[in-house]
Order: structure tokens, then sequence, then C-alpha cells
């Protein structure tokens, strides 16, 4: 089991998420940081939990604006690698991704996130042009409802779009609920990730928004889940270094 620390970018600095209402995050207060700059942020996480995985969503790169490099550079400095949602919708974009960052190419992965990625086949380029290693797919809700701007997904499931996904060769899938993002109310999602564990054994299944602490993580652990996203716990100091290390030997 891992504890992936999120770090939500927007106008150069890092934000707490809350509830997905994205115009009013507000600079991130951190216990392991000094302010909310990216590198203070990276170096901070990196000081208190290893050179972990750290996920990426740079908001402003995921509303269409340019991808915030100098800040994926600032946290590749500090961690073993990057997963990176900077709101890809079409393949050409993911390729200008991995080609920007081809100095940092074994520690980037690639979100394609359902509310930004224009359908299947693109999710189909994707995988067979980088290989499903690099490419993790984010099945985004919001109040358990699948979020997308494509008309290509309406009207399906999640366990429909998931069973699609995979198809393509994603074998690396986070289930996200965007309107619990920073509630610490928990993610509201396991019952759909026992669900998709089960359909999918094979898959490696990763569930974040609003967990609060350890006795969650156990439940998504339990439910099948080999992977957690985490924020506002690690920053206020809820979970400490040695819980941290302590669910990376549930796996």
């Amino acid at each position: 089991m891992q504890i992936i620390p999120v770090m939500d970018l927007k106008s150069g600095q890092v934000v707490h998420g809350r509830a997905g209402n994205r115009a009013l995050y507000q600079p991130l207060r951190s216990i392991l940081a000094e302010n909310a700059s990216p590198l203070a942020v990276a170096r901070g996480l990196a000081d208190q939990f290893g050179r972990c995985p750290v996920y990426i969503a740079d908001l402003d790169a995921m509303g269409g604006a340019e991808p915030d490099w100098a800040s994926y550079r600032a946290v590749l400095q500090h961690h073993a690698s990057c997963w990176i949602d900077a709101g890809v919708s079409h393949h050409q974009q993911a390729l200008t991704l991995l080609k920007s960052l081809h100095e940092h190419a074994s520690q980037v992965r690639v979100i394609i996130g359902l509310e930004t990625i224009a359908g299947f086949d693109e999710i189909r380029r994707i995988t067979a042009d980088h290989g499903p290693d690099r490419c993790v797919f984010s099945l985004d809700l919001r109040a358990g409802v699948p979020w997308a701007r494509s008309e290509h997904w309406r009207n399906r499931s999640a366990e429909q779009i998931a069973d699609e996904v995979i198809a393509s060769g994603i074998h690396r899938i986070i289930v996200l609920d965007v309107a619990r993002v920073g509630m610490d109310n928990g993610t509201g999602t396991s019952d759909l990730c026992r669900e998709l564990s089960h359909r999918h054994p094979h898959v490696e299944w990763i569930a974040g928004g609003g967990i609060a602490g350890l006795t969650e993580i156990r439940s998504l652990h339990a439910a099948g889940c080999q992977g957690v996203l985490m924020a506002s716990a690690l920053h206020d100091g809820r979970i400490t270094r040695q819980e941290f290390e302590q669910v990376a030997a549930w796996y």
C-alpha cells in the first residue's frame, strides 16, 4: 500500500484543494514547508517522507493554460517520480509533456484524466505510443457521477468507463471524487473500488479525495486498493512519517 502526496498547482503555487471549487483554492499552509512554492513543498515532503512518488494536478493547464514546466522540474529534483495531470485531451499533448521533460524520462507518468480526455481513441493512442507503464488513468467523479467534458463518455457508468479504458491497455487507475477533495470526510468510493478491483484484479487501483487518516486507508486497502492520494493529512501532521512507512509495509 502506498501513500502518494498530492500537489495542486495554481499560478505557480501549491494550493489547498477543497471540493473541486478551483476558483476558491488558496495557497497551501503546511507544517512541512516555509511557503507554498512548489520547490519548498517538494523539499518538505521529501524531508519528511522520502523520495516518494508525487501526484501533480496543474489546475491552470487543466483549464487550457501552458503547463507549469518550472514547477514540474522543481518537484522532480526531490522525488522519485511525478504523476502529472496537465489536462491532456489528445495524444499530442501527452507527447509534448514527455518530450518537454525528456531529461526526467524515467520519472514522469502521464495522468489521463476523464475530465479532459477527448475519448477512448486518444487513450489508446497515448498508451500505444508511450506504453502502459508511463500512463495512469484518472476515473474522475463529481458527487459519485463520472465527470467528463467530452460527449464520448456521456451516459456511461464508472464501471463501463473502467472496462473500456482497461481494454486500451491501461493497468493503473485512480478513482477520484473531486467533490470530496480536501473535505476530510472520506472518499465515498470504497464500494466502487471494491467492485472494480474484483472485476479487474490485475489492475492497480488508487483512491483519492478527502482521506482523513489511517482508518480509511485500511478500509480502502481491504477494498482492493494498492495506493491512496493524500494531501491535507500530510500537511497538517495527522499522518506522521512512522505511519507513512507503516502503510507502505502493507503492500
